[in-house]
């Protein structure tokens, strides 16, 4: 069974990225959870872009610094620290971000484990205004249920609310998304794989909030692993 769910989220679950430029990329040495990393991006016009990403790990303490700098010498920054205590069951993250025009950001993030998932709290500050949101994951029996809350700058408050459901060949997932006004739009997914053809197929059916409805279906054949 577990193969097969394997091969359902391979069929099912593929992203293509296409990137029009040449990459390099430099690893300093670096001691036990310490990663340096460079990276140059060159476009076709010629014009680079250089990052520089730094990471460490060490009991239960984590940071991260993050440098961009364009073609026309302007720098962005991105700070992020976090630790991680296990007794509590809670991860604590903070991130400050300054753009290349000196505009800057701050995200405060908790996550909470709970007996059956997890809560997480996220608190976005930008330039002139503040998102919160607040996530609760529950694990089921044959899946999960996730329900999100986001509160943007004007005090008002989107929600959505999403199940999941395995099946023997695949799953069943509901979602629906209220918006700040009180408009409702609601999707419904089943996915299953033929092992015997080895064929993954989805059908999602979306509804607007104005009640319309648009059906889309994917089959995919899916190459066994020799």
């Amino acid at each position: 069974m577990r193969s097969v769910r394997s091969s359902i989220r391979g069929a099912l679950l593929s992203a293509a990225i296409a990137l029009p430029f040449v990459m390099a990329v430099t690893a300093a040495p670096a001691d036990a959870g310490e990663r340096s990393r460079k990276v140059v991006r060159t476009g076709p016009n010629g014009q680079q872009v250089q990052a520089t990403h730094n990471r460490s790990m060490q009991n239960g303490q984590y940071s991260a610094n993050s440098t961009w700098t364009g073609p026309n010498g302007k720098t962005a920054t991105r700070n992020t620290t976090g630790q991680y205590d296990a007794e509590a069951g809670k991860w604590t993250r903070d991130t400050q971000s300054m753009g290349p025009n000196g505009a800057t950001s701050s995200t405060h993030a908790e996550v909470q484990r709970t007996e059956s998932g997890y809560a997480r709290d996220v608190t976005h500050t930008g330039p002139s205004q503040e998102t919160q949101s607040h996530a609760d994951f529950v694990r089921t029996e044959d899946g999960f249920e996730r329900n999100k809350a986001v509160t943007g700058p004007n005090s008002k408050t989107s929600t959505s609310a999403t199940t999941l459901t395995r099946t023997d060949d695949g799953y069943v997932r509901d979602r629906t998304v209220t918006g700040p006004h009180g408009k409702t739009m609601t999707q419904h997914t089943e996915a299953n794989y033929d092992a015997d053809t080895n064929t993954a197929t989805r059908i999602r059916t979306t509804t607007g909030p104005t009640g319309q409805t648009v059906t889309q279906e994917v089959t995919r054949t899916v190459q066994p692993a020799p």
